[in-house]
């Protein structure tokens, strides 16, 4: 994917030490007898949801994280996730609880991540979560593993969504740091890409980075598939669509997994 002048970062790498403390913890657990479980609940048939899901059931597997999958359909009734979670929060074997996003619209979505036991929500959606947000950090790990330095820079953040966009404007923001949060569909796209030093893509819509937009040196972060292929000639480096973002917001969500055992 990358030429000879664009680095390719390697987030698998990254991912790894992540992990290593992690599964020094789980070989304690078992000793004990204890095996850190994670409930995740789907609602639908998203497609990219289920790669998601299946990605983290993989990693889990190989560390010895069990997974429940609690799947709905798109058409049940909202009082039934809120149930199905209401028990989840209570059963003393399940360690955490993950809602995968995002809902079908008719779903309250603040409703039913309110629902979820904050000690027990390891995608730390809920404010008093204490977990990190499992792709915020996974972005933040990355610049500071990469020493990319953010002061004085211009940062241009590409989507608004939840997961991404807005907890980390929200950080960037109060570390003072010259920061803009943009849709997709915002009409000045391309001249703010253009001006990022650091550019992060966090966009359900793909591709819409094309050639020509990125400015020369610029740092790409690409956490959901947003840059084409010829659109990188003049980065200084990019987070790979396979290998990049990926592998280590996994590792932190089974990271917050273990964590949460007993708490």
């Amino acid at each position: 994917m990358q030429n000879s002048k664009c680095k390719a970062i390697n987030g698998r790498k990254i991912a790894e030490e992540v992990l290593r403390p992690v599964k020094k913890e789980i070989a304690r657990l078992t000793k004990g007898q204890i095996v850190p479980h994670l409930a995740i609940i789907l609602v639908g048939n998203d497609v990219e949801s289920i790669i998601y899901i299946k990605e983290k059931q993989k990693k889990a597997k190989e560390l010895g994280v069990k997974i429940t999958l609690f799947q709905y359909k798109e058409k049940s009734r909202h009082e039934e996730i809120v149930a199905q979670i209401a028990k989840l929060n209570q059963d003393k074997n399940i360690s955490g609880i993950l809602l995968q996003l995002p809902l079908p619209k008719s779903f309250d979505t603040d409703k039913i991540i309110n629902s979820i036991d904050p000690k027990k929500d390891v995608d730390g959606l809920r404010p008093n979560s204490p977990y990190p947000m499992p792709c915020v950090s996974a972005i933040l790990k990355i610049l500071a593993k990469e020493k990319i330095g953010l002061k004085n820079k211009k940062i241009v953040i590409i989507g608004i969504g939840r997961l991404v966009g807005k907890p980390l404007f929200k950080i960037f923001k109060e570390r003072k740091y010259n920061v803009s949060l943009i849709s997709s569909q915002d009409k000045n796209l391309p001249k703010l890409v253009k001006s990022a030093d650091i550019l992060i893509c966090a966009s359900k819509n793909k591709n819409i980075i094309k050639k020509g937009m990125i400015k020369e040196g610029a740092v790409v972060i690409d956490a959901a598939c947003n840059v084409k292929t010829d659109a990188i000639k003049n980065a200084l480096c990019i987070t790979p669509q396979i290998g990049g973002v990926g592998p280590i917001t996994v590792a932190i969500l089974l990271q917050n997994v273990v964590a949460s055992v007993g708490a």
